[in-house]
């Protein structure tokens, strides 16, 4: 639906698709020189559609906008041009169930991992200053050092900090610092924001077939009525929240918008759902839309521990990243003391919970088999 309250065709609304999933599936075979990133790419289809005439012009032209805040949001980028088309066929769609739901959210996927570890053996509130992996300790043992002092010898250490953390203290948190290639794979990881808002309802104000509302602007007009301009335009639009017992919606910002809002300390939760309040009207055309009673937004990129919510490719990943052979010498045998897990280090699912997953569990079993290898006693 547009910002005047008009529902756009249906057979339009495919036609766009077709055109952008089309362009994005053939990068592999087209093998296009003059297509070096996505934004490219966009361009190229803007251009294919604009000669073709039409009087739905500036229906397929919001369309194919709501496509890159669509991506802009998929990849948490600020440009589609930071996304390098050598790079983009790397990602791997997961089987199974686009959206598999969790009874009780994911803290229920960490409390049933939690109960299989000895208990004591997790530290909470204990960041982490220094990794020292080698030189310093005997036997080719890994140092840890928390701000409160406390320091932790080990075998081996799995390092999941998002790669937001990892790229801006890298250099300060591992002595000796990490090998000049690993500096150069880290900044091959982008990595940036989104912001989630959760509108909940006393009951909701649509029917039970209603998937959602999709914000699609037309013409010059994207600053909506009485909307502030700072993050809305970058608001793809509002999805029925499905498993929820409540009447809830969820909203999705990228870009520069998901930044504004995240650092947007004089706009309240409460006001932030008033104004979705007036979009959802603006759009729908209802009037009878009443105030949320809750209204949730995440703030990822405020945490010093996280700085974002999850990677995207600039360049081709380099494997040396999860590679255990690069790390550490103990004598003559290559002993797996550093390495590295988390989504941004999963070649195929980067971006994604089930590839942090994997990608956790890979390096710990590249560890166990190692030990099992060399004959060395289990952890616990």
């Amino acid at each position: 639906m547009t910002q005047n309250g008009e529902i756009v065709d249906t057979a339009l609304v495919d036609r766009v698709c077709e055109e952008v999933d089309g362009a994005l599936d053939s990068l592999l075979a087209l093998n296009d020189p003059t297509a070096s990133n996505i934004d490219a790419v966009f361009r190229k289809v803007e251009r294919k559609m604009t000669a073709a005439e039409s009087k739905d012009r500036f229906l397929q032209s919001g369309l194919l906008q709501w496509h890159r805040k669509y991506l802009l949001i998929d990849n948490a980028c600020t440009s589609l041009e930071h996304l390098p088309v050598d790079a983009w066929n790397e990602y791997d769609e997961c089987p199974g169930n686009y959206c598999q739901l969790v009874a009780n959210g994911f803290i229920s996927v960490v409390e049933a991992l939690q109960r299989r570890i000895p208990q004591g053996s997790i530290r909470c509130n204990q960041p982490v200053r220094k990794i020292t992996w080698k030189g310093k300790t005997e036997g080719g043992n890994v140092l840890v050092e928390t701000n409160n002092g406390e320091t932790f010898q080990c075998h081996h250490a799995i390092v999941t900090c998002s790669a937001g953390y990892l790229q801006m203290n890298n250099r300060e948190m591992f002595e000796p610092s990490l090998p000049e290639e690993w500096h150069r794979a880290f900044k091959a990881i982008g990595f940036g924001t989104i912001t989630k808002i959760l509108l909940v309802f006393q009951k909701p104000f649509w029917d039970d077939q209603c998937r959602g509302f999709q914000f699609v602007w037309t013409g010059d007009d994207e600053k909506g009525d009485g909307v502030p301009s700072r993050w809305h335009h970058f608001l793809t639009g509002f999805d029925v929240v499905r498993s929820s017992s409540s009447a809830a919606l969820i909203g999705w910002v990228g870009g520069d918008g998901a930044a504004s809002l995240d650092t947007d300390d004089t706009m309240t939760d409460e006001a932030l759902g008033e104004e979705c309040v007036k979009l959802l009207k603006q759009f729908t055309g209802l009037t009878n839309i009443p105030s949320p009673c809750k209204t949730l937004r995440s703030r990822w990129s405020t945490n010093q521990y996280v700085l974002g919510a999850y990677s995207y490719r600039r360049a081709p990943f380099d494997e040396c990243l999860i590679d255990p052979g690069r790390t550490l010498l103990d004598g003559n045998v290559m002993k797996p003391s550093l390495l590295f897990a988390g989504e941004a280090f999963h070649h195929r699912h980067y971006s994604t919970t089930h590839g942090a997953f994997e990608s956790g569990r890979d390096q710990a079993s590249r560890v166990i088999k190692w030990r099992r290898d060399q004959k060395m006693l289990p952890f616990f």
